[in-house]
């Protein structure tokens, strides 16, 4: 017999169904792209689906510390 029980077995593999079914991606684009649109910038949601994972997230950061009030941050990372 397995040392695991069944009920957790079973709540395992929902949870894995679960995230199998999510697109994280695609609602992370759509969070960076609300950022940037607070920030004061218009950038395509295409466009930033082609942009590195690197480049979004200095994106992301770069709109948070705008969002903030930090005008001093000097130019977006994807310009």
């Amino acid at each position: 017999m397995s040392a695991e029980p069944l009920w957790r077995r079973a709540l395992v593999q929902a949870k894995a169904k679960k995230l199998e079914q999510e697109n994280r991606t695609a609602r992370s684009r759509l969070a960076l792209h609300e950022m940037i649109g607070r920030a004061g910038y218009v950038i395509d949601l295409v466009r930033i689906g082609t942009w590195s994972r690197w480049l979004q997230g200095a994106a992301y950061l770069w709109a948070y510390e705008r969002t903030l009030g930090n005008r001093d941050n000097g130019r977006p990372p994807w310009e």
